[in-house]
This record gives structure tokens, C-alpha cells and sequence, in this order.
């Protein structure tokens, strides 16, 4: 079995691409952020207190990320390979993650520059529900403002601000890098790390996603993964 993480700081294109993955290989994917904003994980927090951490751009406490992964994990059927968007987000999580799920892991890191992070951003548009991602420049909805699936408005994410930018890329920086070390470091390591140039342009950056993920598969029109 097979399990995707797809790693990258804020606007790298981790929403557009976990779909595009999701969609092309046929895997369920798991999305923390989702997660966290639609249900409430322990009692100590309230949904209100997760969406506040997450729009100041600060991590949710590992026990709350994991618990919910250990949840999700026990609800899906994953027979085809999993994704993972938004987890593992430091060491600690990328310890438990093995743990959750035995399987051969795949993490692609989507690299990009600050420029470009900051031009990305600032045109995002996001449906919550889904978390399909749009931009008003490089992937506009066909309707203005509306999803193209649903038909509902499209939001801006409250952590989509300069100030809440920077910190999400510190965080990124600190937390969540040094996960690609840590991999590459372990000894007998069932993880392959790849990384993708995330400054092309999305179709480009999914024609190396595809040459990666397709190192992985039997055969290219079964969507089956090796084990």
C-alpha cells in the first residue's frame, strides 16, 4: 500500500495538487485542515477556538492532530493508497504517522520561492468545504466567485493576510522542513523523498508529480499502487 504526503509552504499548491493526485489515482484523501474546521476533535477545544489557531496561522496541538488522524484512519477504505494534505506538520506527528498506517510512504516537498508565495496568495480563493483552492490570475473559477462544482461563493481564508502569511512560512520553516531530513536520516526507511519545483506552472508541476507517482504503479490505467 501506498501513501502520498504532499509537503509545502503556505501558497506552494498543496490544495490544487492533493486534488489533481486524488482525483488522477483515484485515493482517498485526508485532509487535516478540513478536519479541524469541520468537526470539533477533543472537548477542550471548541470549533471556535481551532478556527481562531488556524486563521492567526498557529499549529494545533499534536494530541488533537493525531487523535483526529487516528479517527479518520479507522472510518475510510484506503485499499488504493491514501494522501495526506496538512499532515505530518513537525517531528513529532511525522513519528506517529507510521504508527497510524504501515504502508510505503511517497513524500513529495513542492518547493517555491517567497515572490512567488506572496503572488499566490493574494488572489487565492478557497471552497471550505471541499477545500478545492482557485486563484483570480493562475486558476480563476469559471464564474467569478463561485465554485465550479457547487455553485457555492468562494471565500478569502482569514490566514491569508501579509502579517499571518509570514508567520505560517516561519512556521513552516521551523516545524515542518526538518520532516524531509528526518525521513532521509532513518535507516531502513519505508519513505522515498522526492522534491517538485512548485514555481512552474501548474500543469508542469503535475507532469513531475506524475513521473514520480508513476514509478510507484503496476500499471498506469488500473490506478493500483505496488505495495
Amino acid at each position: 500500500m501506498i501513501g502520498i504526503i504532499l509537503i509545502g509552504s503556505p501558497g506552494s499548491g498543496k490544495g490544487t495538487h492533493c486534488e489533481f493526485i486524488s482525483k488522477k489515482y483515484n485515493i482517498q484523501k485526508i485532509s487535516v485542515g478540513n478536519l479541524l474546521r469541520n468537526q470539533t476533535p477533543l472537548d477542550q477545544f471548541s470549533k471556535k477556538e481551532i478556527s481562531r489557531r488556524i486563521d492567526q496561522g498557529q499549529l494545533i496541538p499534536d494530541e488533537i492532530v493525531i487523535d483526529l488522524m487516528r479517527k479518520k484512519i479507522s472510518e475510510i477504505n484506503y485499499s488504493n493508497g491514501f494522501l495526506l494534505d496538512g499532515f505530518p506538520r513537525n517531528i513529532r506527528q511525522a513519528q506517529e504517522m507510521t504508527k497510524l498506517i504501515d504502508a510505503r510512504y511517497v513524500l513529495i516537498e513542492l518547493s517555491i520561492n517567497l515572490t512567488n508565495i506572496l503572488d499566490r496568495i493574494s488572489g487565492r480563493l478557497i471552497h471550505f468545504p471541499s477545500n478545492r483552492t482557485y486563484h483570480i490570475k493562475f486558476c480563476p473559477p469559471k464564474k467569478k466567485g463561485i465554485d465550479d462544482i457547487t455553485g457555492e461563493k468562494l471565500v478569502i481564508r482569514k490566514d491569508d493576510s501579509l502579517k499571518i502569511i509570514y508567520k505560517r512560512i516561519e512556521i513552516y520553516q521551523r516545524f515542518t522542513e526538518p520532516i524531509i531530513q528526518f525521513y532521509k536520516e532513518k535507516k531502513n526507511s519505508k519513505i522515498s523523498c522526492f522534491k517538485v519545483d512548485a514555481n512552474k506552472k501548474i500543469k508542469d508541476v503535475q507532469k513531475e508529480i506524475i513521473n514520480i507517482l508513476d514509478q510507484f504503479m503496476i500499471d498506469n490505467s488500473s490506478k493500483n499502487f505496488k505495495n
